[in-house]
């Protein structure tokens, strides 16, 4: 009879599964830096409770073509913006992760699937390393800066790829090196193709000390792409087994490379997902959304073990940036100025922001 019950106790493991989420240590935005004022900066810790902030490096209208000298002044330009701004972050208890969001020849193609210069051009991945070099030693010692995230959507289309360049894996593996001969303690950060969490497994086990797999989130590009284009405003959120399936499961397949003793303890982040504001029931599907990155216990699919993911951060996509996804604007498409009224996604938002507090 013992026996039985302990076999229909496996079954029910089972066949009714769950994920568990550590809870996150990290919560806030990425931001654009343009015109950043210090009493947004000041709003960010007083009315939004974050404690981190990603910051995009680089230039996305100047970046296609841009390398040697002219890529190196002007990542340099941007951080000489950069640095005005971390003494700001310091005062109001917010760290700081960069990510470099202008690659060496920026893109070579820009419609889907989106390809870098970079793996197109040896020399050109040359350049990456050496810029992750020269901002290791900038922010070493910047205790405000804790984390270098190697690419903000690494873009690779097979059939641009050179066969002289590397491929994202062994790219990584070799940045990691250069960084580490500079700064052996903050954490780096390492992202899937695209951000995509369908790559996650391709990416290589890392040995690092310190070091943390990424993604992001956008789990149903009909809801997230609708009032774009001429696209017709219509669709609902995805509900949670699909924001599950598709953000959280691949993970059990990278976690394969690692001993099971060691599985708890890989790092993880969301370094973005976010919401159109006029997409409907926004707020739910935040909600939904948050719920998932903070819950102790997530359900997923039939037969898929229990796993502890360590999500340490998570960042929406963007405040101060474009008003389409800051959840300060309207959730009506034809009006740019913020409301008085905060709107219900925003509320969502510092509900589960406060507990950085």
């Amino acid at each position: 009879m013992q026996k039985q019950f302990i076999s229909l106790l496996t079954l029910a493991v089972l066949i009714f599964p769950s994920l568990t989420i550590a809870e996150p240590t990290y919560r806030g935005f990425q931001i654009g830096i343009t015109d950043f004022t210090d009493e947004e900066i000041n709003s960010l810790n007083t009315d939004w409770h974050a404690n981190v902030v990603r910051i995009q490096v680089g230039n996305n209208a100047e970046m296609d073509g841009t390398t040697g000298a002219a890529y190196f002044q002007m990542i340099s330009d941007n951080l000489d913006e950069i640095d005005l701004l971390i003494p700001k972050f310091t005062a109001n208890s917010i760290k700081v992760i960069l990510t470099l969001y202008s690659p060496p020849g920026g893109f070579l193609a820009r419609f889907a699937p989106s390809h870098y210069a970079m793996f197109s051009d040896l020399s050109l991945q040359d350049e990456f390393v050496t810029m992750w070099g020269i901002l290791a030693t900038r922010y070493k010692d910047n205790p405000t800066v804790i984390g270098y995230d190697l690419s903000n959507e690494p873009a690779l289309r097979k059939s641009l790829k050179s066969k002289t360049s590397l491929p994202w894996p062994d790219l990584i593996k070799r940045t990691i090196a250069e960084i580490r001969t500079i700064d052996p303690i903050k954490q780096i950060i390492v992202k899937s193709l695209y951000g995509n969490p369908a790559t996650l497994a391709a990416l290589p086990k890392l040995n690092d000390p310190n070091f943390c797999y990424s993604f992001h989130v956008y789990p149903d590009n009909r809801y997230i792409n609708q009032g774009f284009d001429g696209k017709p405003i219509k669709h609902n959120p995805p509900k949670k087994s699909v924001i599950i399936k598709h953000s959280f499961l691949p993970i059990q397949k990278l976690l394969r490379k690692f001993p099971l003793r060691e599985r708890s303890n890989v790092c993880f982040n969301i370094g973005e997902f976010a919401v159109p504001r006029w997409a409907p029931k926004a707020d739910n599907y935040m909600q939904n959304l948050l719920r998932i990155f903070e819950a102790s216990r997530v359900p997923a699919t039939t037969y898929a073990r229990a796993r502890k993911i360590n999500l340490q951060s998570w960042t929406y996509h963007a405040f101060n940036e474009s008003t389409v996804w800051d959840p300060r604007a309207s959730t009506d498409p034809n009006i740019e100025e913020f409301p008085i009224e905060t709107p219900l996604r925003a509320v969502v938002l510092q509900t589960f922001m406060q507990k950085n507090q």
